[in-house]
């Protein structure tokens, strides 16, 4: 959908321009759909289009925040010049609200908090793991008894 994809990169251009403020999820998707409203031509559609580009915001907003699928190969381009890892940007909440927030913004609690989330995702991911290889190690016994 071609106004999907406008409004996802006018997200990614509004939050990489900016990339000194801390941005509310909820302020952005106001910023953007105030840009786009007049071309809605009834309470109806311009409520569908909201709540649609609500989704495409967020969609751009979940890339601050921590996820194990992405841990293996960091985007070069959100990755603090410097460091492998270390994030320009994270998704916390502040206040209830959803905010992307440059690194250097973050308090010391939700850096505190970020690291613990990270040690938590490694824990379980490595916990899963070593299950997962007991589970096919079990599975591959009783295999060898004439199961597949």
């Amino acid at each position: 959908m071609q106004s999907r994809q406008v409004v996802i990169q006018e997200a990614q251009a509004f939050v990489e321009e900016r990339a000194d403020q801390a941005i509310p999820t909820s302020w952005l998707v106001q910023h953007i759909f105030d840009r786009h409203k007049e071309s809605f031509t009834d309470d109806f559609g311009r409520g569908v289009a909201f709540d649609a580009f609500r989704s495409y915001v967020r969609e751009v907003m979940q890339k601050y925040k921590l996820d194990a699928k992405r841990e293996d190969e960091p985007d070069p381009q959100m990755v603090l010049p410097g460091y492998k890892r270390v994030q320009k940007r994270y998704l916390v909440t502040r206040n209830r609200e959803s905010i992307s927030v440059p690194a250097e913004q973050l308090t010391r609690l939700e850096v505190d908090d970020k690291i613990g989330e990270l040690r938590r995702m490694g824990h379980g991911c490595f916990e899963h793991a070593d299950e997962l290889g007991k589970y096919l190690a079990e599975r591959l016994g009783t295999s060898k008894q004439g199961e597949t």
